[in-house]
């Protein structure tokens, strides 16, 4: 089974951070790659994802003192998909520790780390935008190491994999970099206008 995670920190009162992670309203938003959500009882609900294919889970969450849980599973073909975030609020300040994990087994597993660590990243990215505070962990996103990741990710991919940085796009196939563009830039001059970066919206296509 593959398992991540992220950590951080986020000036918040720790139940306002659960309820909201709980809430599945809020996960459209939060969730990437997700494309479908629908809820069936107070407990249950459905959630279709596109990665590399599309994902119809029936999933459950949990809401805990200390933790929320998001988990499900697909029938055909079969796989496992659970999302846990877990808070460790501070005694004297209004502070909460956030360790963010992601746990997935099969189909395609060997090619699901990158974009488990890209999900749970952005989620942390729009968790900390909601209460606009700054991160410990995640403040600055390395912007030429995610590059790099996509980059080797694409040399095991039979497609293209398109990167978005907020208007910038890179376009990534059998280990080589296709395409750049970013403000009316292209090349060259569109790669180093991306790298100057330091925090953007990621969003990942593969096709």
């Amino acid at each position: 089974m593959l398992e991540r995670e992220v950590k951080g920190t986020i000036e918040e009162d720790e139940m306002k951070i659960l309820s909201d992670v709980y809430d599945i309203n809020n996960l459209s938003e939060w969730w990437m790659f997700l494309r479908k959500i629908e809820k069936i009882d107070e407990e249950n609900y459905r959630a279709d994802f596109k990665v590399f294919m599309t994902f119809k889970f029936h999933m459950k969450r949990t809401l805990g003192s200390h933790e929320v849980i998001h988990e499900g599973t697909m029938s055909f073909p079969r796989a496992y998909f659970r999302f846990i975030v877990e808070t460790i609020p501070y005694k004297k300040d209004k502070k909460v520790d956030v360790i963010i994990r992601g746990q997935y087994k099969e189909p395609l597993e060997r090619l699901a780390t990158l974009p488990m660590d890209i999900f749970l990243k952005n989620f942390f990215q729009r968790l900390t935008e909601r209460y606009k505070t700054k991160t410990e962990e995640g403040e600055k996103q390395n912007i030429l190491s995610l590059i790099n990741e996509q980059l080797e990710a694409s040399r095991e991919y039979n497609g293209r994999i398109i990167l978005h940085l907020d208007e910038c796009t890179i376009v990534f196939k059998g280990g080589k970099v296709e395409e750049v563009s970013c403000n009316g830039l292209k090349g060259d001059d569109a790669l180093k206008e991306l790298t100057k970066k330091e925090n953007a919206k990621i969003k990942v296509e593969y096709k």
